[in-house]
């Protein structure tokens, strides 16, 4: 079932949690809203569910509007980020509670409980307190009870954020192929970009209680609208220049004073959004689009350098850190093999720019705090 939300504004007290948000999530995709912690992800879920109803706006199930229906009303799953597993309570019985909610039949709820412990792999712990399970067991019964209802829609408040690495990728692999076999309206709600990547479907980031950008993964990976949403969608930390674009040449450079930097801007950053000279903007590289070789000849305008404090792999790709003069650090990937040399070069020049608005003052995560 198609789910759309309106206008939906909320607030506690005086802090403005979500203002104005307008979006509608495919039916049988898994959309996610996407966002850093306190932007107002897990508000919009728990409107959605009808766990909190909103000041302003409505909510929408199969063009049914559903804004002021309570939660048992919505046939809604919810896994939440402690996943909602009564632990004291064995397997079977942790299966059987939403089935006994909707006052289903004894002998159908525990045909149905046997049949969801078979296809998520629990038959051998039903009648094993949930407490004895391992975090990947418990995420899959946390799944199989939201399911078991058949819900219209399933929502997952962070449903991943307490495994470890090893269990957060079988768990990701698991649940969503689940919802795409069953062909589930859902909503996961993370601030792990890598999660939304894998759910593959319709990405929302939420930013300060507004949506500033909708898409695909690789939309916002590629195409970023705001400075946040390329700071989050990023496996490093970029590399951010605040600078001043000036026409020169039948061209335009752009000059960031702090770090002496100045280059010539590629036509595609401009499209459909092309500055005017004396515009301050800010430019993204990220780590896995510059590359650090060694210092040779004079340096250009556009090359920043500095002593290797670090080199680490991230996958089969070396990446090293610099620490320029200014105090910045600049990660960069090494085509090299070995060691690197204790002084490397990056030129700017030769990678992929991310050309964004400066409509706030911006930090510097990359800055030595020595």
């Amino acid at each position: 079932m198609t789910l759309r939300l309106e206008g939906i504004e909320k607030s506690f007290g005086r802090r403005v949690v979500l203002a104005g948000v307008s979006c509608e999530f495919p039916r049988g995709e898994i959309s996610t809203v996407l966002g850093v912690s306190g932007c107002g992800k897990t508000t919009v879920l728990r409107i959605v569910a009808g766990l909190e109803f909103p000041d302003r706006g409505e909510v929408f199930l199969a063009g049914a509007r559903i804004t002021d229906w309570p939660p048992q009303r919505r046939s809604m799953g919810f896994v939440f980020q402690d996943l909602g597993v009564y632990s004291q309570l064995s397997v079977e019985k942790n299966l059987l509670l939403p089935l006994m909610a909707r006052r289903v039949p004894s002998a159908e709820a525990r045909k149905r409980v046997r049949q969801a412990a078979a296809h998520f792999g629990l038959e051998a712990f039903l009648p094993r307190p949930a407490a004895s399970l391992s975090g990947g067991e418990a995420q899959r019964l946390a799944l199989a009870k939201a399911l078991i209802r058949g819900p219209d829609v399933m929502l997952l408040d962070e449903p991943f954020s307490h495994l470890d690495a090893p269990l957060r990728r079988e768990a990701r692999r698991f649940v969503f192929s689940e919802l795409r076999r069953l062909g589930t309206t859902s909503v996961l709600v993370t601030h792990d970009h890598e999660d939304a990547q894998e759910a593959g479907g319709l990405v929302l980031f939420l930013d300060q209680g507004r949506i500033v950008q909708s898409g695909s993964w690789e939309t916002l990976y590629r195409q970023p609208a705001e400075p946040s949403v390329a700071r989050v969608v990023s496996f490093r930390e970029p590399l951010t220049l605040s600078g001043t674009v000036r026409g020169e040449s039948g061209g335009l450079r752009f000059h960031c004073e702090e770090l002496s930097v100045s280059l010539e801007l590629q036509p595609q950053v401009l499209c459909g959004n092309a500055p005017l000279s004396g515009e301050r903007r800010l430019l993204f590289f990220r780590p896995e689009d510059l590359v650090a070789e060694p210092v040779s000849g004079p340096a250009g305008s556009a090359d920043l350098d500095g002593p290797v404090v670090a080199s680490f792999l991230q996958g089969h790709v070396r990446f090293c850190r610099l620490q320029h003069s200014s105090g910045r650090f600049i990660e960069a990937r090494l085509d090299t093999q070995g060691n690197p040399a204790s002084h490397l070069r990056v030129p700017l020049d030769r990678a992929r720019q991310l050309l964004l608005s400066q409509d706030s003052p911006v930090s510097h995560p990359n800055t030595s705090l020595s």
